[in-house]
């Protein structure tokens, strides 16, 4: 079983307490060692508060290297041209183009600007007491955070894999309702709009499968509970990759819908309205399986785009093939093979997602049976 519905709250509550707990640890921390900036502290803590140790490990050193880098930048720039708004500007806009080069991210511009503007701010203190109260502060929260990372991850790791696979599941499902309901219009311009919006789901499905890498590295290192084997956890990664090739194919076979489309008259041969509906109809049974998945049956779904890879095979011997070599292999017979392979793809999802229930792999049967069936289509 994936994840039943109900435990969705459940883990968001968990994870709410996780943090809650990586605050009130913080401001403890704060108080009782740096109690002049305890608010860095606690924003530190929280901020590298992940669902990942290794992402965490990784957010704590951009952190630690982005506020030495604002201090550095902040204490040239300061015993250059003194502490006034022009110096603050001039450091705010060096740290703005580091950041830019060196892509670090939002969170380290954050760090890096809070760093220039704690050094700005007029004091009577030495800049090595300042800027020893601030790194301090900073490795503080990075601690704090890292410590309730380790502390929870036997805990929660193996819930955020099961949830955010869900999750992933789920938002290819919504993607394959909305592209057979814009199909069904029949409606070029509507396809276009729909085509526009592949690049950023498949980027959000690429940054899931690294996410969901992290987490099942967690697991493999600290499998405490129940399913939450090096095996399973291996193949999360996996079906999050599946996702991806699904969203792939379906791009390749919208852009051939399209091309049907637009030559559509009312001459047309009736095959290519018939192909159109088989279109709408398989991308319907491809996301009621990835529900079924989703809701831990997958078996279910399994079985349900196993069905719809036959039932495109049986359509693509009714469409009399086309003499002429160009338009045999047109867009008509690139929408069955695409969409042919994303559900050759979805029945992957459902054999691995069936392997994280039993903590173990796929057999290499199951894994040939499924490929065998794509390449038939």
């Amino acid at each position: 079983m994936i994840i039943a519905p109900r435990a969705v709250w459940g883990h968001r509550l968990l994870v709410v307490a996780k943090f809650a707990c990586s605050g009130g640890l913080a401001a403890a921390a704060g108080a009782r060692w740096v109690p002049g900036d305890v608010l860095s502290v606690i924003f530190i803590a929280l901020i590298c508060t992940r669902p990942a140790v290794s992402s965490a490990l990784r957010d704590a050193r951009e952190q630690v290297l982005a506020s030495l880098l604002g201090c550095a930048v902040a204490v040239l720039v300061f015993a250059a041209i003194g502490h006034g708004p022009p110096g603050v500007a001039l450091a705010a806009a060096l740290v703005w183009a580091l950041e830019a080069r060196l892509g670090w991210g939002f969170n380290a511009f954050v760090i890096m600007l809070l760093s220039v503007a704690y050094l700005g701010y007029p004091s009577d203190a030495p800049w090595t007491e300042r800027i020893l109260l601030r790194e301090t502060s900073l490795l503080l929260g990075v601690a704090v955070a890292l410590a309730v990372n380790v502390l929870a991850a036997p805990w929660l790791g193996p819930l955020n894999l099961r949830v955010r696979l869900a999750e992933g599941m789920q938002r290819v499902q919504r993607f394959m309702e909305t592209l057979a309901t814009d199909l069904q219009q029949a409606n070029p311009s509507t396809l276009g709009r729909t085509a526009t919006l592949f690049d950023r789901e498949y980027a959000l499905l690429v940054e899931l499968r690294g996410e969901l890498a992290d987490l099942s590295r967690d697991v493999r290192v600290a499998p405490l509970l129940p399913g939450a084997t090096a095996a399973s956890a291996a193949e999360v990664v996996q079906v999050a990759f599946e996702l991806e090739q699904v969203v792939h194919h379906l791009q390749d076979a919208t852009g051939a819908a399209r091309s049907v489309i637009a030559g559509l008259e009312a001459a047309s041969p009736p095959e290519d309205f018939l192909l159109l509906g088989t279109c709408v109809e398989t991308l319907r049974a491809g996301a009621t399986a990835l529900a079924e998945v989703a809701s831990g049956r997958s078996a279910q779904g399994g079985e349900l785009a196993r069905a719809e890879v036959r039932r495109l095979r049986e359509l693509d011997a009714r469409i009399a093939a086309p003499e002429e070599i160009d338009e045999r292999l047109g867009p008509r017979l690139w929408i069955m093979l695409s969409l042919a392979a994303a559900l050759g793809h979805i029945l992957r999802v459902a054999q691995r997602a069936e392997s994280w229930a039993s903590g173990e792999a796929p057999t290499q049967v199951a894994l040939a049976r499924s490929q065998a069936g794509e390449q038939a289509s």
